[in-house]
């Protein structure tokens, strides 16, 4: 039996350093790409964590970056709501970001993934399912009429595809 401990290799533990250079390499821009693409993914999604965070530190304003039409709509309904006092666009020469200014209100607020279509008869078990309590929060829909919350889409009688909550 101890003979045979050369025979085998564990490969559980390779790392960058324990293999050649030019593997080292491929590995390290592997890993630098699954970074890269992870981080892009869902930019409304990384926008509500970084106005989350910035919440729960305490802060009083917020940088979203990338800016884009929809994390624009989704902030104005944020505002019409009362969670956010004001936001404003300001231009990089790139995507642009958004600067936040925090009203100190906002729990917790995330997307719905994945985004599921919904009807005027299923907000309310929408509601029941993301939203703490009755009338505490907002549902946050796209619809054909624009992003509207889930208030405003009953009063319009229309149903859309869930965004994100927030309370």
């Amino acid at each position: 039996m101890a003979g045979n401990r050369g025979w085998f290799v564990d490969t559980a533990y390779t790392s960058a350093a324990s293999v050649s250079e030019r593997s080292r390499k491929t590995w390290v821009l592997k890993n630098i790409l699954e970074e890269i693409i992870m981080v892009l993914l869902d930019p409304l999604a990384d926008a509500l964590s970084a106005i989350r965070n910035a919440e729960k530190t305490g802060k009083q304003e917020c940088i979203v970056r990338p800016a884009s039409k929809l994390i624009g709509n989704v902030l104005s309904v944020m505002q019409s709501q009362g969670y956010i006092n004001e936001y404003e666009f300001i231009e990089d020469g790139g995507a642009g970001v958004f600067e936040v200014s925090l009203h100190g209100r906002i729990n917790d607020c995330k997307v719905v993934k994945p985004r599921f279509s919904t009807k005027l008869a299923d907000l309310e078990k929408w509601e029941k399912r993301f939203l703490p309590a009755r009338n505490f929060g907002a549902l946050v829909l796209t619809t054909p009429h624009g992003v509207l919350s889930h208030y405003e889409a009953r009063e319009k009688k229309i149903g859309g595809q869930l965004l994100a909550y927030v309370y």
